[in-house]
């Protein structure tokens, strides 16, 4: 019964796809080890070229060769504990460690059986995610613009930063909860609309609004769209730029442009009324030479 229990064991541990290795606390040396820890550890050769070596030899240690041997003689087992490593081509490794000690019945020497697998695109997935949502958070928090946190099917605002209460005037408290169209001039809340359906298909969405503030002013902004993963959840993030001085120095230009035109045109008027004038003396003094040389012709004949 023992024994067809450990063949079945063994068989077992051959075929899984996590990894399966024995060794020696002393020296590192693997006595046993299936298919799936080679792979592990990207190892370019078989099962029975990793017997007998040593695991110094097989991996690139990070925390230092001893660092798992010693917290098993602390607790004589290890569960679920993240591990990394590098393989010998460098490429870094994370793997749930799984291990107990145990003494060989016969030699009486400390041994190790460990199961590992492989979690490092999981790590890896994690860790983008934490780093996406550092960057938004640091976004979020130290923005000069406004940035509001809103709910992705209906809009519904669920946090802003202060730069949106020192533009607003409205209060966390008044924003948060409400749809983000409270803020959103009821001319601009068709685009708005408009924004939220490009936003699910395109995943961002950009354009122009004004918004009323608490106190009944508008302002005109430019207003960013973009969907967000946090955790498990999607959620819209809008990032709003006052663009009200800009509009208002585009005002004042355009102003200026056409005051510039209407002097431009008044001046080639001017010119052309001036030069209107002059082809009309210079007619007035030619005709009045004609009706003098005319005069004094007249006037010859007379005498003679």
């Amino acid at each position: 019964m023992y024994k067809n229990s450990k063949k079945t064991f063994q068989r077992l541990v051959e075929h899984i796809n996590i990894g399966y290795y024995s060794y020696r606390c002393r020296d590192g040396v693997v006595l046993k080890a299936n298919k799936g820890f080679v792979k592990i550890l990207e190892l370019d050769v078989g099962v029975r070229d990793v017997i007998g070596r040593s695991l110094s030899e097989l991996l690139i240690y990070i925390e230092g060769e001893e660092s798992i041997r010693e917290r098993l003689r602390e607790r004589k087992e290890l569960r679920n504990y993240e591990y990394r490593f590098k393989t010998l081509t460098g490429k870094d490794k994370c793997v749930l460690h799984n291990s107990y000690m145990v003494r060989d019945p016969y030699t009486g020497q400390e041994m190790v059986e460990a199961f590992i697998e492989d979690v490092t695109e999981e790590r890896l997935s994690y860790e983008r995610m934490k780093e996406s949502q550092e960057r938004y958070r640091k976004l979020f928090s130290n923005s000069g613009d406004m940035v509001i946190i809103c709910r992705l099917d209906d809009f519904v605002v669920e946090e802003i930063n202060p730069v949106t209460e020192v533009t607003t005037g409205f209060s966390e408290d008044e924003l948060v909860g409400s749809s983000l169209e409270k803020l959103v001039h009821p001319s601009h809340r068709k685009s708005l609309k408009q924004a939220k359906e490009d936003l699910l298909f395109r995943g961002t969405a950009k354009l122009e609004i004004v918004i009323v503030c608490r106190n009944g002013a508008y302002k005109e902004m430019i207003l960013t769209l973009s969907t967000v993963e946090l955790g498990e959840d999607r959620i819209a993030m809008a990032v709003i730029k006052d663009v009200s001085a800009l509009v208002k120095d585009r005002e004042e230009q355009k102003k200026r442009q056409k005051e510039l035109e209407d002097f431009w045109r008044s001046s080639v008027e001017r010119e052309k009324r001036i030069k209107d004038l002059r082809q009309e003396l210079e007619r007035v003094r030619k005709q009045a030479r004609i009706t003098k040389e005319e005069h004094d012709t007249r006037e010859s004949g007379e005498i003679q």
